[in-house]
């Protein structure tokens, strides 16, 4: 007979058996790693008091105007005596290099963390009473419930992915839906704007929509 029971797992599951996956743990993780440039633009570009938190939903708040502003060195004048083609895309690959830091090498890392997370040898006491023949709603990307619990995979929805490889395309995003904010491209875009600048503009609109899950 098939069971009715839905479970929802959160984070609070494996944290309950030991598991250090807080997002604190992610930062000593990352200071362990002497990822200090990682740390430094994510508290520089994100309320670093909530940062580690609410990791995911301190992602919607990016603070663009401190990305320009460190770029605005590479936007050079058009009259510039040096002046070179390359001048062109310098800002705009700057803006770019930002967010990949904060995006791409951040969902890396975080991929790796989440592979090196391990369940301690006193799991087991901390084991609850689980159907195993429930279906179950996954929100972590660990396999606790197969590897500790032995429920079977198509028993569980991982909504966010699970992490089997570093090709793990884990989703990792806020959830602010970009569709109800201005975008910087409206506000900012119009006939005297320095296209390198509207362009700029959109690569940070862009990261908006791209962490959106």
């Amino acid at each position: 007979m098939t069971s009715k029971k839905l479970y929802i797992i959160g984070n609070g599951f494996d944290i309950q058996h030991g598991m250090k996956s807080r997002y604190w743990d992610f930062k000593e993780y990352l200071d362990d790693k002497k990822e200090v440039d990682l740390i430094d633009k994510l508290e520089g570009y994100f309320d670093s008091d909530a940062l580690w938190s609410d990791f995911e939903e301190t992602l919607a708040y990016l603070d663009t105007e401190q990305i320009i502003d460190e770029c605005m060195n590479y936007l050079h004048s058009y009259g510039a005596e040096d002046w070179s083609d390359a001048y062109h895309h310098d800002y705009q690959y700057e803006v770019q290099q930002r967010i990949n830091l904060i995006t791409e090498t951040l969902k890396q890392l975080f991929t790796k963390w989440v592979l090196n997370l391990t369940l301690p040898n006193t799991a087991t006491e901390n084991m609850v009473v689980v159907d195993k023949n429930a279906i179950f709603i996954n929100f972590n990307y660990t396999d606790t419930l197969e590897r500790l619990y032995k429920v079977t995979h198509d028993k569980i929805l991982y909504i966010h992915n699970k992490a089997i490889d570093l090709n793990s395309t884990l989703i990792l995003g806020h959830s602010r839906n970009p569709k109800n904010t201005q975008t910087l491209d409206q506000l900012y875009n119009n006939e005297d704007t320095d296209v390198r600048v509207a362009e700029g503009n959109r690569i940070l609109d862009d990261y908006f929509s791209e962490t959106y899950k």
